[in-house]
């Protein structure tokens, strides 16, 4: 579903070949939780996501971090922790659409709002506390779900800037997905389809534009490459779970600690969400001080998407309804927009991190019932 995302943590993944912990080991008498994120160590959800919840969870767990082991988005790595070989693991749900087909659906819908923390904060409050078909997916598979983030918005690159509302006519366009392969058809684009490396891709000139985050202008093989960045409302990635739990480890927590993983998922998602964003914005700041081009789209190129998105919500909600029986789709909709419209409201437009975490933490997480949430 998204290309571009999972190729770099397979990337990431396979340039690290050790375990390693960042926190000094828990008592002796606590008890070992292995902790599967395969990314790089300044990667947000191990810099900063990961930690909160390390904190949280101790003394009586000692979360292990391991940044080794299944590839992420495979079958391997979600049978992993459905088995208990991991406790806890960072599982693209959206990645998975027979296993989870509301993530399938929210994979498509990852256009609507432009707030990356409201987004994530709208889809975590409607998957943990309405969805009762999502809670039971994920009993089927023995997992228990503690929030999304929200990544990095993508950026539309090119050798050029494509700020004009008929820019990307004719132009070949490596996409995350397929939510914006129609959009960039919509647009009068060709839509490149899968590739192993679409930033190289590009490079080669095989495409001639890539959405994709910012982070991609300072790794290889576009670091050094003469680029330019087009700003617009392209979206953004919120199809994670990075408290992914397995079921029985859950019910071996007693109330009291199920209630400290709650609050560490809150810290932890609005300061991976956070870290994203700031890894972004330096990323663009030194990509423009080597010289490349950054622009912002202009209003009617930002309309013309805007729109399209508005429009493809009928489809989308068609879709889920003929391929996975969601007969729920259009109300999950409704109420995941009503949620972001409250989030974007409370949360403003840059909250304190500490103001935001305090916010999930009363909308969300202390309104879940600890001694059933995840159990039923």
């Amino acid at each position: 579903m998204h290309r571009l995302l999972l190729s770099g943590f397979v990337l990431l993944g396979m340039s690290l070949a050790i375990a390693v912990a960042l926190r000094p080991a828990a008592a002796a008498e606590a008890t070992v939780w292995q902790a599967h994120y395969p990314l790089a160590p300044d990667h947000p959800v191990v810099a900063e996501g990961w930690a909160p919840m390390a904190a949280a969870l101790q003394p009586e767990i000692d979360l292990q971090l391991r940044l080794i082991g299944p590839r992420l988005g495979t079958g391997d790595a979600l049978d992993a922790l459905s088995l208990g070989t991991h406790r806890m693991a960072l599982i693209p749900l959206a990645s998975y659409p027979d296993e989870f087909p509301y993530w399938a659906m929210l994979g498509e819908l990852f256009l609507v709002g432009g707030e990356s923390l409201a987004a994530a904060a709208a889809i975590s409050e409607l998957v943990m506390r309405e969805c009762a078909a999502c809670q039971q997916h994920f009993a089927q598979r023995k997992l228990v779900f503690l929030g999304t983030y929200g990544a990095a918005p993508y950026r539309l690159i090119a050798p050029a800037p494509l700020t004009r509302a008929n820019s990307l006519e004719g132009q070949t366009v490596a996409t995350p997905g397929s939510l914006w392969d129609r959009l960039v058809e919509q647009l009068g684009a060709t839509a490149a389809g899968p590739a192993e490396d679409p930033r190289a891709a590009l490079v080669r000139g095989e495409v001639t534009a890539l959405i994709d985050i910012a982070a991609a202008l300072g790794q290889p093989p576009l670091a050094g490459h003469k680029v330019a960045v087009t700003r617009l409302p392209l979206g953004g990635y919120r199809g994670a779970g990075p408290f992914m739990i397995n079921r029985d480890a859950w019910r071996s927590l007693s109330v009291s600690q199920r209630r400290k993983a709650f609050a560490g998922a809150a810290a932890g998602l609005v300061r991976i969400t956070e870290a994203y964003h700031r890894q972004a914005a330096e990323n663009m700041a030194a990509a423009a001080a080597k010289g490349v081009e950054v622009a912002d789209g202009e209003l009617l190129l930002a309309d013309r998407i805007r729109r399209f998105a508005t429009g493809d919500q009928e489809r989308v909600v068609f879709s889920a309804e003929a391929r996975f029986g969601i007969a729920d789709a259009d109300r999950f909709l409704d109420r995941l927009k009503a949620l972001y419209d409250k989030y974007a409201i409370l949360l403003g437009p840059a909250p304190a991190t500490e103001d935001a975490i305090a916010l999930l933490s009363a909308e969300i997480f202390d309104r879940l019932d600890a001694e059933i949430y995840g159990l039923q």
